[in-house]
């Protein structure tokens, strides 16, 4: 049985640069050896085309499938051949299994000089195929293909789609201001599929439990980073979210909280050479991304900031989340920004976000940072998972527990055994109670509740945290299981 371990690269774009194609062309294939690392055999190049010899087929197609630059690979079988007649036979016996009682088609793509043409190879290949299938150029069950190059010839029935675009490394380093939720990771896709490395920054609102979910994101979209060791620096942000709805008009804050988003991410760019930053945002999809409040919120930052999901609606970004495979991560970041939108403006002016602005600009000094590598965030997610399962997010029975919901209930948890509090009265309530008192703290997100959890447990107490959603699932199984004992009696 002959192996498909020849794949067949082709590239779109980089093939349109003239002078500077093979620049283009070198950082792609330095890309796909990093890719492939420890699964690669050799590098052929072609014009127009690359091919890799490799050991594990399944792994490098899924690689290569996210390595910007690429348009669309196949795995192929290689044969040296001596004339067209050598050729033929050797396809047609190839070929003969998979265009059985099918309606095939068969296609020629050639480079080099030959006694025959593309057009020559096609209709007496398919002849030869046609005792064992129908020719159908037009409805085909199966295409055929002939890659030719000289005296080289690929042969393969599949095509795979990869993004396209530019390698990465090719245009330079960015950083990408990423929350996590569904638009900034997308925007960060966008931008290196214009070749650029991207290195992320995120500010942590909410404490470990929402640094688990958006580094899970981060973890998922840095394996489009191929051919670049992302960066991700974690900004600890409480502090300042504090200290801008101490002094900040309300209004405002959601403003000023985005011009903080830039300051830093400038002061974060130039120390690491980055030429320009990259969001999420979106022409009027919320109140702070109105023309009014981003020119605003922007004016004063000197270095580019580019938004490549401009004039993109929320279904399109969610819908391209799905497609590049980071919906599933992005949903179940909690959206701790809610703080900050209370009564927000839509309409401001520089002078006014800048007045606001420098009632907090003190506190940026403060803040502290945390870099991690596609590797270490890896090793962070584990600690991460552990902490959660220790404080929070872990199997409880709730016969035990008195239940706290931190905030405003949604409908369901209008039940006598919950209590509803404020944050700080639940604080209160926590240091006056018995350390061998069982209490599961809730709120909406579980974001808030998760770091009040873990204070208290590591002084003693027994305290847990969840989110509204999977306390809802308990109730709702513990009813079920309920029910079905009534039932057995």
């Amino acid at each position: 049985m002959m192996e498909k371990n020849y794949i067949l690269i082709r590239y779109s774009e980089i093939a349109l640069k003239k002078g500077n194609r093979k620049r283009f062309e070198k950082q792609l294939i330095s890309n796909i050896r990093e890719t492939l690392r420890g699964n690669i055999k050799k590098i052929i190049r072609y014009q127009g085309r690359i091919v890799v010899i490799v050991t594990d087929v399944e792994t490098a197609i899924d690689k290569l499938s996210k390595i910007f630059g690429i348009k669309s690979i196949s795995p192929a079988v290689y044969y040296r051949f001596r004339d067209l007649e050598d050729l033929l036979n050797f396809a047609a016996d190839y070929f003969k299994k998979y265009v059985n009682n099918r309606k095939f088609k068969v296609e020629c793509n050639r480079v080099g000089n030959h006694n025959f043409t593309s057009y020559n190879v096609k209709k007496l290949l398919g002849e030869k195929l046609s005792k064992y299938g129908t020719v159908d150029i037009k409805n085909p069950e199966i295409i055929v293909y002939l890659e030719i190059r000289d005296n080289d010839a690929y042969l393969f029935t599949d095509v795979y789609k990869g993004p396209g675009g530019l390698p990465i490394g090719s245009e330079g380093k960015v950083l990408a201001l990423v929350s996590g939720g569904f638009d900034s990771p997308v925007a960060a896709w966008f931008i290196m599929k214009r070749g650029c490395c991207v290195d992320v920054m995120y500010c942590n609102l909410g404490g470990e439990i929402e640094e688990y979910y958006v580094l899970n994101t981060v973890n998922k979209l840095v394996e489009w980073s191929n051919g670049y060791n992302t960066k991700i620096y974690v900004l600890d942000c409480r502090t300042i979210v504090e200290k801008i709805m101490e002094n900040v008009k309300s209004g405002f804050w959601l403003i000023v909280f985005r011009r903080i988003l830039y300051t830093l991410g400038e002061r974060l760019a130039l120390k690491i050479n980055a030429k320009a930053l990259v969001t999420g945002e979106s022409l009027g999809q919320k109140s702070s991304q109105t023309l009014d409040n981003l020119y605003s919120a922007e004016y004063g930052i000197k270095i580019p900031v580019f938004r490549p999901l401009i004039g993109f609606d929320k279904d399109e970004i969610i819908n391209i989340s799905r497609k590049i495979g980071l919906y599933e991560y992005s949903e179940k970041v909690p959206e701790f920004c809610a703080i900050l939108s209370e009564k927000p403006m839509t309409k401001s002016t520089k002078e006014e976000v800048e007045k606001e602005f420098k009632k907090v600009e003190e506190y940026l000094k403060d803040i502290k940072i945390r870099v991690y590598d596609k590797l270490s965030i890896k090793n962070r997610l584990v600690d991460l998972e552990k902490s959660l399962k220790t404080y929070g997010l872990g199997d409880i029975n709730l016969n035990e527990y008195e239940i706290i919901y931190i905030g405003k209930p949604t409908g369901l948890l209008n039940i006598p055994k919950i209590r509803v509090m404020s944050y700080t009265d639940a604080k209160k309530y926590l240091s006056t109670i018995d350390k061998n008192k069982k209490v599961l703290l809730v709120c909406r997100s579980g974001v808030s509740v998760y770091d009040l959890a873990k204070e208290y447990s590591m002084k003693g107490y027994h305290i847990k945290a969840m989110d509204e959603k999977t306390l809802r699932k308990l109730l709702k199984d513990k009813i079920q299981q309920t029910n079905q004992q009534l039932e057995q009696q």
